[in-house]
This record gives structure tokens, C-alpha cells and sequence, in this order.
């Protein structure tokens, strides 16, 4: 392809991302009538071809019919471009760029458009959307609902025999975990996650006894999730109990993979491009 075939290539890509000449016309500075013109043969003026690159979100090679790309330095480029987000946006972009890894390992455009909808259609939903992607190397997994985004990448699939070497400390742990007031607890430190208590508040939130507090809060210190102080209040030392957010913070994952394993989810988009063989 070259710079006579380049109108063409414009329009199509303008097709593609569902735009008028107009709106096109607009955010490059010319008229209509110029964009019209262009498209039906030769090229536009090599000094908007920046501009138009960047309103499609591709190179300017590609405005050439050039296919090839200069991957050199991305990483450093995307590094930079987290480091200058501002700070309260940096998640939700990450989010969004996670999502649209997930898109791509798909890599059929039809597949893309059915990922998009799934997700945009949702969004006010009740459904707990979930997005797939695993073969022999690896794990996705992505929460599509807007209301419970997340994004999960394992490289390697590991073989429970292997996560099974503390298999002892894990069957206490989720035994632990079913008792209900434990699991209430959990809950309760999550919603409020700097607090600071004592004893007393934290059994009349749970409507238990303080022997049966002090089993919790064991429960809670031995894994991390609080770290005893001792601190002077009103001319007395008093046990203070404070959250570990950083622990806690292990909680939601945990709850997402168990509602992934009991199916709960009520939609699903699964790829699966493994070239293992089957087992007999």
C-alpha cells in the first residue's frame, strides 16, 4: 500500500471506529468536505497525519498500509505513563489495561466485540460477569461487572501437589474460616480497615461473649490480620486491638475464587487454548 491508497485506509478505519466524516473533520480541523475528498483518493496534508493517527489510536505507519510496529521501549513507555497518572486514578487505569490484556489474548476481533458488549451490557446488572483465558502456560481471570472489577494472572498453572506441602496449616485455616463468627469478623475488620478497638465493641458488634471474642481475635492475631498494643487511656493500660489492612486485604481474593469454584456466576466467557493431552 502507499500514500494513493491512504483515503481508502482512512475511511475504513473510520468506519471501524463508527465515526462521521464530521466528527473526524472536527478533531482534525478541516472541513467535511476535505475529509470526503480524501477519502475517495489521495491523501491529506502530511502535516494532519499526527493528528488523525492519533484520533484512530494507531501509528502513522498504518495510515501508510504499514503493518509492521516498533515494539522497542514499550515497557518503558507504559511504566512512564503509570508513574504520571495521578494517583487516585491509578487502579481504575491499571484495571482498564488489565481489561483490555484480556481482550486481546481473545485475538479475533469478533471475539473482542463479544467481550465488549458482554461487559457494557452489564454493567447495571445483577449478573456476576466473568472473563476466562487459560491454556498450558498460564491463568486469566477477569471480573467483568463494573461493580466488581478485578483482574488475576497466574504464568504457570500450579499442580495442587505442590501447593500442598503446608496442607496441614490449610485445612486449619479453612476450618477456621467456616466458623460463621469468625467468618463475621473478617467481614466486619474488612469494612473498616484502620480501626482501632478494644474487647468489648468488637464482641457487641458480633452480638458473642468476650471468651468467645478472644478466640476470634486469636484467630485474627495469629494470621496476621491484627497486631495487639498495649496503650495508656484514661490513666489506664488498656489492650487495643489494630487492623492490619495489608493482611486483610487477602479476604476479597479469596472470597472471588470461591464463588469461581462453586459457579455462582450466572455468565461466562471462556477460552480455553491448551494443547495438553488428555488424561485416560
Amino acid at each position: 500500500m502507499s500514500i494513493e491508497t491512504m483515503g481508502s485506509t482512512i475511511a475504513s478505519l473510520r468506519k471501524q471506529k463508527n465515526v462521521t466524516q464530521e466528527e473526524l473533520a472536527d478533531y482534525v480541523g478541516v472541513s467535511a468536505q476535505a475529509v470526503s475528498k480524501r477519502e475517495k483518493g489521495g491523501a491529506p496534508d502530511c502535516a494532519l497525519l499526527p493528528s488523525i493517527a492519533d484520533f484512530f489510536g494507531v501509528s502513522v505507519d498504518t495510515l501508510f498500509g504499514r503493518n509492521a510496529i516498533d515494539y522497542k521501549g514499550v515497557e518503558e513507555a507504559l511504566a512512564k505513563k503509570i508513574m504520571d497518572t495521578p494517583y487516585n486514578e491509578k487502579l481504575d487505569y491499571l484495571y482498564h489495561l488489565c481489561w483490555n490484556m484480556q481482550i486481546a489474548l481473545f485475538g479475533q476481533s469478533t471475539d473482542r466485540h463479544k467481550l465488549i458488549t458482554i461487559r457494557e451490557e452489564n454493567e447495571s446488572s445483577d449478573m456476576q460477569i466473568l472473563s476466562e483465558f487459560h491454556n498450558d502456560e498460564g491463568y486469566t481471570l477477569v471480573g467483568v461487572d463494573s461493580r466488581n472489577p478485578y483482574f488475576m494472572l497466574i504464568p504457570q498453572i500450579p499442580t495442587p501437589n505442590k501447593l500442598l506441602a503446608n496442607s496441614t496449616d490449610l485445612c486449619t485455616f479453612f476450618k477456621l474460616l467456616s466458623d460463621r463468627t469468625i467468618f463475621d469478623a473478617m467481614v466486619l475488620l474488612c469494612r473498616h480497615p484502620y480501626s482501632q478497638f478494644t474487647i468489648k465493641p468488637f464482641a457487641d458488634k458480633l452480638k458473642i461473649d468476650e471468651n468467645k471474642a478472644n478466640e476470634v481475635l486469636d484467630f485474627l492475631i495469629q494470621y496476621g490480620c491484627l497486631a495487639l498494643e498495649q496503650v495508656e487511656i484514661d490513666y489506664e493500660i488498656r489492650t487495643v486491638y489494630r487492623c492490619c489492612k495489608e493482611e486483610l486485604s487477602a479476604f476479597a481474593p479469596i472470597l472471588l475464587l470461591a464463588q469461581r469454584f462453586l459457579g455462582n456466576n450466572k455468565s461466562y466467557y471462556f477460552y480455553n487454548g491448551g494443547t495438553a493431552p488428555i488424561l485416560k
